[in-house]
């Protein structure tokens, strides 16, 4: 399947989304304290933190 949402292939970016995520390597962008909510499930789950990299697979 093609995502056409991503930029880049993830097998180009794994390592960077590791370093990041390890704080190994600066983050672009940082949401904390979000809410993230599941249309499978109906839920609202909170506390969640996400992080993004510089350039990333987004």
């Amino acid at each position: 399947m093609l995502n056409r949402f991503c930029k880049r292939p993830l097998y180009e970016v794994t390592g960077t989304l590791a370093k990041v995520a390890m704080d190994v390597e600066k983050a672009e962008l940082v949401i904390r304290n979000a809410k993230l909510v599941n249309v499978c499930t109906a839920e609202i789950q909170e506390g969640w933190l996400s992080r993004f990299p510089k350039g990333g697979s987004r």
